[in-house]
């Protein structure tokens, strides 16, 4: 009895983990997977400037042909150890995760992906840097990072609250300038260019992966409002004791966090069943706790 008691703990505690990181193994395979092809397929054959620590190894290599994976492992090493003193477990080994199969990924892809097909330069680089912020936004919201000074700004995001996109931002200005050594003056205004779309693109998407939208609602019957919530559209509900401005009557106000999906059907269900009711819908660029962000990602 005791061993299948252990054994059920096991397999639940095994299921538990695969609903939680599986997740997150999808999302950082996926983001390394295009952030290597932005890399090797726009980046490279363009000679443009790189950022953080992969930017140093595309110096390197333009500069000296050095394999990318050289100084991207030495560098991020390094900071590994960093990142294992002061941030989360769990967020350092999905970073180094990260970096592990980015390097793959870059293999691969140098030795199977074509010679790219845009000619217009200010197009390449609008292409790469919205391939480059999405997948950063997809790698940083599961949780984990790609190394290098993402390191450094999940660091200084804990410390400081400073969006993690405006530390990447003032690192990547450093970077570039180094690239001067290796490429034309217009090469790295082009990597300006690329950088400040890379980390538009990656706080805007950051944002709107976390997006939910808060609703506060004022209606005749909070009891049928709030069985539609909790029962229709699974999330919990707070309930307000408020005062009519004209009546001076005690009225229930409702307060809960939706998806964008259910706000829609929460719109429909009051405008059917309650047309004279007030909602106020806004956006939470944020939320963490159960049903939404996890606070283990919360780094």
């Amino acid at each position: 009895m005791r061993h299948n008691r252990t054994l059920k703990g096991m397999l639940a505690e095994t299921r538990r983990f695969i609903r939680e990181e599986g997740r997150s193994l999808v999302a950082i395979t996926l983001g390394a997977m295009i952030y290597a092809v932005a890399i090797q397929l726009f980046v490279i054959p363009a000679k443009l400037p790189g950022t953080g620590v992969n930017g140093i190894a595309l110096l390197l290599n333009y500069m000296w042909g050095i394999p990318l994976a050289i100084p991207i492992w030495g560098l991020n090493a390094l900071l590994f150890i960093y990142g294992w003193k002061v941030l989360p477990r769990r967020f350092t080994l999905w970073s180094i995760y990260g970096t592990v199969i980015f390097t793959a990924f870059l293999k691969v892809a140098e030795t199977s992906l074509p010679v790219p097909v845009i000619d217009d330069r200010f197009l390449l680089i609008v292409v790469a840097g919205l391939l480059q912020g999405a997948s950063y936004a997809m790698i940083f919201t599961a949780g984990g990072s790609l190394g290098g000074t993402d390191i450094i700004s999940m660091a200084v995001r804990r410390k400081t609250g400073m969006e993690v996109s405006q530390f990447t931002m003032i690192a990547n200005m450093l970077v570039i300038a180094l690239f001067l050594m290796a490429v034309s003056f217009e090469n790295v205004v082009y990597g300006v260019v690329l950088s400040y779309i890379n980390t538009t693109v990656m706080g805007g998407s950051m944002r709107s992966f976390g997006l939910r939208k808060e609703a506060l609602i004022v209606c005749s019957d909070p009891d049928r409002v709030r069985h539609f919530i909790t029962q229709e559209l699974g999330r919990g509900v707070t309930v307000f004791i408020g005062r009519g401005g004209f009546s001076d009557s005690p009225r229930d106000i409702l307060m809960t966090l939706l998806t964008a999906r259910q706000a829609m059907l929460l719109k429909q269900y009051l405008q059917k069943t309650d047309p004279k009711a007030f909602l106020r819908l806004a956006d939470a660029t944020e939320v963490l706790g159960r049903g939404f962000g996890s606070w283990k990602k919360d780094v």
